[in-house]
């Protein structure tokens, strides 16, 4: 009996070790998704769907079994949209795509705990896993569109319209097709800016065609002549531009542009080519370092407002553009665009150290921020001077616009060894010359002021030569002599009145000039037009699974 007592204890002890063995081998295993799944939500909308069904956020991701390929379709209601969050722990292995109804994807990365949202009429899951383990969890949630405000833009055929994310739907109009441009945030992600929906025609029952995320790779263009925008809450983090609005016509054919927006202080590097156009906004000016420039037969050109040949700013090439370098991009809203090649140029928005230093060669194209367009916001004040005393220069002035209302008034006072050479107050009745004014000097100040009111601004191509050099153009007679300067520049408290007694000019010995002035008196009450007032960067593409099992 002995005997047979220990073999059945030795039997028994067995198979309980083998019981335990079995049971962590079951206890160790993850899911098996069933190849292809197909999610209608409930009837109750306020339950969420989870996956696995025997898990939710408060538990960690549940693991899941290697080598498989999974797919859920998931059904979003005409009038819905849903929102998923992702719980992933894979260490970058494996492949997890959210992919949108309009056959863009983006991959799932591990701890991105940011929603996506879809909207009618699916959304897709795709899951792609070999010999590594992970884990791998998700929440679905179906809700209402809110019943929102709607805003309504109406595009002309060049002036675009940035728009800062509100609660209500944004609609565009547009004279063709609207082109929707998006703006990087200013976080180190911006994956948040997948929280939004851009629809084709005036309401989210249209079909969908992004969101911002989707735009940070070029613009979204609609079929029709109508584009809305909803952003999901987004208002509530950010009070600035995410998006534009413009006539799609405008942008170009076979153009694809792309906004972007430098970090404060830090700046950045813009990359312009051939094809693709860069935009930027901001209340700022855009200060423009010396380029890398590759192409001999480049052609860059900058536009301040807007993509037309009339707010063309300059048209900089391989010969001129260490002339034209460091230079000053203005208006809240600047397009670069470059033919024949590429070019980097680094952009800060503060003026670098060299910016108001010049030297023979120098080109300085000096205009009020919002030249070209009506403010009140047109204050410039700015000066220029040479590296030293020693150092002496022609400044060759060419008023090229000068818009004056009332007691506006543009003043030029060019020093040499400090001592005032020139200086000049233009006014309505005191115009600027219309032909070249040409001083010699170290110094220059250009001061434009509108006193509130409401004008176009000014612009002053001012090119600086050394003293034996000739200009092609200079007045002699002993007409008036009037130069516009253009500066953007924040108003001050004090400002300046037309003097009582009459401004003096003081030439060069091969130039003389005689000026006059008058009071003049007019009312305009007009308002500026800030940026902040106007209504409120990765393209990422479809990866498609070459082999799924179902």
């Amino acid at each position: 009996m002995h005997y047979h007592d220990s073999e059945q204890l030795i039997m028994l002890r067995q198979l309980l070790i083998s019981s335990c063995l079995l049971f962590l081998s079951v206890a160790s295993q993850g899911y098996n998704c069933s190849g292809k799944t197909v999610v209608n939500p409930p009837k109750d909308f306020s339950v969420p769907y989870y996956f696995p069904n025997d898990w939710n956020e408060s538990m960690p991701p549940a693991k899941y079994n290697q080598s498989q390929k999974c797919k859920w379709h998931i059904i979003v209601p005409n009038g819905m949209y849903a929102t998923a969050i992702f719980y992933l722990d894979a260490n970058g292995t494996g492949g997890f795509m959210f992919a949108y109804s309009n056959d863009r994807g983006t991959w799932i990365y591990d701890d991105d705990f940011i929603p996506y949202i879809s909207t009618f009429p699916y959304f897709e899951l795709l899951m792609s896993v070999d010999n590594d383990p992970g884990a791998f969890s998700f929440k679905v949630t179906w809700s209402n569109y809110p019943n929102a405000c709607q805003r309504n833009i109406t595009l002309d055929d060049s002036t675009p319209v940035p728009s800062i994310p509100d609660t209500c739907f944004t609609t565009y109009t547009a004279p063709n097709s609207v082109a929707l441009i998006g703006f990087s945030t200013k976080e180190d992600s911006d994956d948040r800016l997948r929280q939004s929906a851009v629809f084709e025609g005036d309401s989210y029952n249209g079909s969908y065609l992004g969101n911002l995320l989707d735009m940070r790779g070029g613009q979204i263009v609609s079929n029709s002549s109508q584009l809305t925008v909803y952003t999901f809450g987004l208002s509530e983090i950010y009070d600035y531009v995410l998006y534009m609005g413009i006539d799609a016509k405008a942008v170009g054919d076979g153009q694809t542009i792309t906004g972007t927006r430098c970090p404060t202080g830090d700046g950045c590097e813009i990359s312009v080519r051939t094809g693709y156009t860069v935009a930027t906004v901001s209340e700022d000016a855009d200060y423009l370092l010396i380029p890398r420039w590759y192409s001999d037969n480049g052609i860059l050109r900058i536009y301040e407002g807007k993509l037309s040949d009339d707010n063309l700013l300059t048209t900089v090439n391989k010969s001129d553009y260490n002339y034209k370098f460091p230079m000053a991009v203005k208006n809240n809203v600047k397009f670069y665009t470059f033919q024949n090649g590429s070019v980097y140029i680094t952009l800060i928005n503060e003026p670098p150290l060299n910016y108001y230093n010049v030297a023979p060669g120098r080109i300085v194209n000096i205009h009020s921020f919002y030249y070209r367009q009506l403010s009140s916001q047109q204050y410039t004040n700015e000066t220029y001077t040479t590296n030293s005393k020693e150092v002496k220069v022609y400044f060759n002035l060419d008023v090229k616009s000068f818009d004056v209302i009332g007691p506006t008034y543009l003043n030029i006072t060019v020093f040499r060894d400090e001592q005032v050479v020139f200086q000049q107050r233009y006014m309505e009745t005191n115009r600027p010359p219309t032909t070249t004014l040409r001083v010699l000097g170290n110094k220059i100040t250009v001061i434009y002021d509108t006193l509130g009111y409401n004008t176009t601004g000014f612009e002053i191509n001012m090119f600086c030569t050394e003293d034996d050099q000739t200009t092609t153009t200079t007045s002699t007679t002993s007409t008036s002599t009037t130069t516009v300067l253009t500066t953007t520049t924040v108003p001050t408290t004090t400002q300046s009145t037309t003097p009582s007694t009459k401004p003096t000019t003081t030439t060069t010995s091969s130039t003389t000039s005689t000026t006059t002035t008058t009071e003049t008196t007019t009312t305009h009450v007009v308002t500026a037009t800030k940026f902040s007032d106007i209504p409120n960067c990765s393209h990422i593409f479809m990866v498609v699974f070459l082999v799924m099992l179902w």
